[in-house]
């Protein structure tokens, strides 16, 4: 923007600035991870951003702060299980467009016990095996291996376990 200022002598002079006209936010799309994805370990975010005067782009934890997106996300320093996570990018005219996401944090392993039988019990008939299991995010499924060994043949299940909720186990029969 310029402005010139004329006397009636017909001496001038000029005054101006340089400014930006910025009438849109910038467009944001999180490419990786997406919404209900499991993630662990570190995460880093792969971000599609576009502005003419893009500034930044950020995430934030559960209201705990901002942080620039290109700085990975540690999962081991929250709790296991859901967590929201806003993912930001700015322009130089403070416009800013917010991605929500919601993150399933799963760092540990699943635990498994068989309960029944013990260790080195002779089996006869029919019998019900028994196989504690749990997981801090929850179990997608048990599965139950029984090898069959006789001096003819070998044979090798792989069978799916139901939960019995009487028992609270794991039960294959």
């Amino acid at each position: 923007v310029f402005a010139t200022a004329y006397d009636m002598s017909g001496k001038w002079v000029t005054s101006g600035r340089y400014t930006f006209i910025d009438n849109n936010a910038p467009l944001l799309t999180v490419n990786d991870p997406i919404s209900g994805d499991y993630v662990a370990d570190e995460v880093t975010f792969a971000l599609t951003t576009f502005d003419e005067f893009l500034m930044y782009s950020q995430y934030n934890v559960d209201s705990t702060g901002w942080v620039l997106s290109t700085t990975p996300w540690n999962t081991s320093l929250v709790t296991e299980g859901a967590h929201s996570v806003v993912v930001r990018t700015t322009d130089l005219s403070g416009k800013y467009t917010e991605v929500t996401l919601s993150l399933i944090v799963d760092n540990l392993n699943p635990s498994v016990s068989v309960v029944k039988p013990v260790a080195y019990e002779f089996l006869d008939g029919l019998y019900t095996f028994q196989v504690s299991a749990a997981d801090a995010v929850g179990l997608a499924g048990v599965t139950f291996d029984l090898w069959n060994n006789d001096t003819s043949t070998f044979e090798y299940f792989d069978e799916l376990m139901a939960k019995n909720t009487g028992t609270g186990y794991y039960e294959y029969t």
